[in-house]
């Protein structure tokens, strides 16, 4: 095996590395592999000069194909189930597309397992984790705190305007009782001058 892993590195360095055609030329176009497919590219026509095209001999040693390299064969994983079923001697996990959650319970089952994790920095994931968490408990707690100010406001403003409202009827007792008062003197002064002009 050792050897393996050895003649992997070796054939590694000595590949060249696969470009996309044209990419240096062309801003917009990643240096991702694309096999070229022009009728007259001169990199599908091998031409001398053009890079490399990917083709058989590049290739990883068969003995370490879908392997890692300390030799673990990568096995997918999604569930707890899948990851328990794994050999960590022999196995290497590599961790399917799921939520946060999910994937935070497989890598704490991976680590109490000693399993290896090929897909995934763990401890930059688990920070950047944190951090999110963080980030979503102090967004929450502010909304909190803002929601608390405007409720704050709102019976301050309903506290006002009920005494607001108060003073208004006070008000409009008084008023009201005034223009009773009013009233009776009118009447009241009726009656004298009725009672004068007899």
């Amino acid at each position: 095996m050792e050897k393996l892993l050895k003649a992997k590195q070796d054939k590694k360095a000595a590949n060249p590395s696969f470009t996309r055609a044209d990419s240096h030329k062309k801003r917009r176009l990643n240096e991702g592999w694309r096999r070229p497919k022009g009728l007259h590219n001169k990199m599908r026509l091998r031409k001398k000069g053009y890079k490399d095209v990917v083709k058989t001999g590049h290739g990883t040693p068969s003995a370490l194909r879908g392997k890692d390299a300390t030799g673990k064969a990568i096995t997918a994983v999604s569930t707890l189930a899948e990851l328990e079923a794994l050999d960590p001697k022999t196995q290497a996990a590599l961790l399917a597309n799921t939520g946060r959650k999910k994937k935070e319970q497989l890598i704490e089952a991976a680590k109490k397992k000693g399993l290896a994790i090929t897909n995934l920095p763990v401890a930059a994931y688990q920070e950047r984790t944190k951090a999110l968490l963080k980030e979503k408990e102090d967004k929450k707690r502010r909304e909190a705190e803002r929601q608390a100010a405007k409720d704050k406001k709102l019976k301050e403003a309903e506290k006002r305007a009920a005494k607001k409202a108060e003073e208004a009827a006070k008000d409009e007792a008084a008023k009201s009782d005034e223009e009773k008062k009013q009233e009776a003197k009118k009447e009241q002064d009726k009656v004298l001058t009725s009672k004068k002009g007899m």
